[in-house]
């Protein structure tokens, strides 16, 4: 067989080149799944750290939650009703609630282009209680082209839970959401404090009849789907509330429509 001058044969440095180039491919096949795994592993994890900053910025206002115990006072209340906007509902899909949770808006914070009266209009006065509607229906115009769950903060907290404020999509990834209500009981899919009368109801369902009396649940249980993953694949929380009287020993006993402790 006929050698190159350094001593190797051309079916040597055929073989050699062969290898070489399966050594290549293989070298760059798992360089490139190594990328797209490290690029799925990041997704993960950018995708449930979403997932616990709607879920920790949900308990924070729930925490807060708070109503007077003044029964005229209808600028506090806590409110978890259907809004009739899906019909496989079970359970209040929007829940409207006052909260002492909420601090300064980070928007007002950031935008220097108004004054303080024209970013009061805009964000509303900061401090004190706070009304805060968490739902999928939007309330605004702006919100009707968009999907996924909304929030809308009104400060302070006017008397009517069914709009006002300042409205934004907490969360487009949200599919479904349901709220359950701990009366020391047993877990109620609906809530209502009395004291407050609803002057619209446009796009909600809000019922004000007051059956549970000026008293907030010992906890909710939050249960909510996502967009893109398989049907049946519920997350759910539960956040107990500091300001609520409601416990085993002292539950919500409903008689008609009023409440006795």
């Amino acid at each position: 067989m006929r050698r190159l001058s350094a001593g190797i044969s051309l079916l040597e440095l055929l073989v050699a080149l062969i290898m070489s180039a399966i050594v290549i491919v293989g070298v760059t096949g798992a360089y490139t799944e190594a990328i797209a795994f490290d690029r799925q592993n990041n997704q993960l994890h950018e995708t449930a750290d979403a997932h616990m900053q709607l879920e920790q910025q949900i308990r924070s206002l729930l925490r807060g939650a708070y109503i007077s115990s003044t029964a005229t006072d209808g600028t506090t209340y806590f409110l978890g009703d259907e809004s009739g906007s899906n019909q496989d509902v079970t359970a209040a899909d929007t829940l409207i609630f006052t909260t002492l949770s909420v601090g300064l808006n980070g928007s007002e914070l950031t935008d220097t282009n108004d004054d303080s009266e024209a970013l009061n209009q805009t964000y509303g006065t900061q401090g004190g209680v706070t009304e805060v509607a968490l739902s999928m229906t939007a309330v605004g115009d702006g919100g009707q082209t968009k999907q996924g769950l909304f929030i809308r903060e009104q400060r302070p907290a006017d008397g009517d839970p069914t709009q006002g404020g300042f409205e934004t999509l907490l969360s487009g990834d949200v599919k479904s959401i349901m709220f359950e209500f701990y009366d020391g009981a047993n877990w109620d899919p609906t809530w209502s404090t009395s004291g407050v009368t609803a002057q619209s109801t446009t796009n909600m369902n809000i019922d004000t009849s007051g059956v549970d009396g000026r008293r907030i649940p010992a906890a909710v249980r939050v249960t909510y789907t996502l967009n893109g993953e398989p049907d049946g694949t519920n997350h759910v929380f539960i956040v107990q509330l500091p300001l609520s009287d409601v416990t085993a020993e002292n539950p919500v006993v409903v008689t008609g429509t009023t409440t006795t402790p």
